[in-house]
């Protein structure tokens, strides 16, 4: 029986949780995420808001669910490009080597000579604010740190007996890559993913902190947080509720992304 690290254990409950919660949210809040309430501004915590109301009378907890489903959703549409790029460029770099590792990874390499996520706002000032545009900038940032990491993995896994095998045995290359090597650095992978989340969710937050991410009327935990700044001594509980959910989705992928990078190392 597989034997799974603490972290692995911890951080996949804590992110589980907030999936789930999440989820529920995407059918279900107690309230419109829109709706305002003025005689219930900056209310506190109550049974009738669990989590108070933010300075325009709107339930926090239904808009932290909410805002927390959008974040999410980036995350997810971000690591993913960036995996299946980075994986891609990754693969073949690693595998055939030569001109065109030389080439795509002196690539890699200007673009991770910037600052990651000030090379993210000139993108997103660039091409105009959303959540799309986002996407698209940090899913792009991505890519050299998945295809580096992959990379490293088909190098090392070129020279393996299983590849030296496949090949005598007529597997061509295309199989060989992803059908014989692919699964066997999953583990690598999965740790690389779960910390790409943590590194998604932190990005998008800061991003829409300042004001350039997702827009009104979409709820935004960065947004939240922006807001929330101007009431911190009158209603504290504006800025903890958004910024606990932050929190939580970064330590839940932070601590599964080390757990599996644990066994990772492990199994190796």
């Amino acid at each position: 029986m597989k034997r799974y690290h603490a972290y692995t254990k911890i951080g996949g409950i804590i992110s589980a949780v907030m999936i789930l919660l999440i989820l529920i949210a995407a059918f279900w809040t107690p309230y419109d995420t829109a709706a305002m309430d003025s005689s219930a501004k900056l209310a506190p915590p109550s049974f009738a808001h669990l989590l108070g109301t933010d300075n325009l009378g709107r339930d926090i907890l239904s808009r932290v669910l909410d805002g927390a489903g959008t974040t999410l959703t980036i995350a997810v549409l971000t690591v993913a490009a960036g995996a299946f790029f980075g994986i891609l460029i990754g693969a073949f770099t690693g595998y055939y080597g030569g001109p065109l590792d030389n080439i795509l990874m002196r690539i890699c390499d200007m673009i991770t000579a910037f600052p990651s996520f000030l090379l993210a706002l000139v993108i997103v000032s660039l091409l105009g604010s959303g959540k799309y545009h986002v996407v698209l900038a940090l899913g792009l940032l991505f890519i050299p740190s998945f295809a580096r990491i992959v990379r490293g993995e088909y190098a090392r896994a070129a020279t393996q007996a299983y590849v030296d095998n496949a090949r005598l045995m007529g597997a061509d290359p295309i199989r060989i890559l992803f059908v014989h090597i692919l699964p066997n650095i999953r583990s690598v992978l999965l740790s690389s993913i779960a910390i790409g989340f943590n590194n998604a969710v932190l990005a998008e937050a800061s991003m829409s902190y300042l004001g350039i991410g997702v827009q009104p009327p979409d709820p935004s935990l960065g947004r939240m947080l922006a807001e929330a700044q101007t009431y911190l001594l009158s209603a504290p509980w504006f800025a903890i509720s958004a910024g606990s959910v932050i929190i939580l989705l970064i330590l839940g992928f932070t601590l599964l992304g080390e757990g599996l990078s644990k066994e990772a190392g492990r199994n190796a």
